[in-house]
């Protein structure tokens, strides 16, 4: 996908928000700051988790990588994979048969 101006992308999250499997998620378990060690990694392998079945898991990633997000797990990445990913290297995006259809509104785990 070719680069957009960052205010024509911004306005293309509303869009893909709407359909994250994270949008009935506590938020808390994506920006999981000032909480350390195993608890952390927990929170950060549950939440991967959750991205690994979404719909929109490529513009999420994409957006937190573009965005340079410095807080929280975008995509399925964490601030210091996403600044690995500006660096050029591609991350594995789970196959679509593995992710929810963005129309499901199944409860969330």
């Amino acid at each position: 996908m070719p680069s957009k101006p960052l205010l024509f992308f911004a306005a293309d999250v509303a869009i893909w928000q709407r359909e994250g499997a994270c949008r009935e998620v506590d938020p808390d378990l994506f920006f999981a700051e000032g909480v350390r060690g195993a608890m952390r990694a927990h929170l950060v392998t549950q939440a991967k988790k959750i991205c690994a079945t979404c719909p929109v898991i490529a513009a999420c990633r994409e957006y937190g990588v573009k965005t340079q997000e410095p807080y929280g797990i975008w995509g399925g990445l964490t601030q210091p994979e996403r600044q690995t990913a500006l660096r050029g290297h591609r991350w594995h995006t789970p196959h679509p048969q593995n992710r929810r259809p963005a129309s499901d509104s199944r409860a969330r785990e």
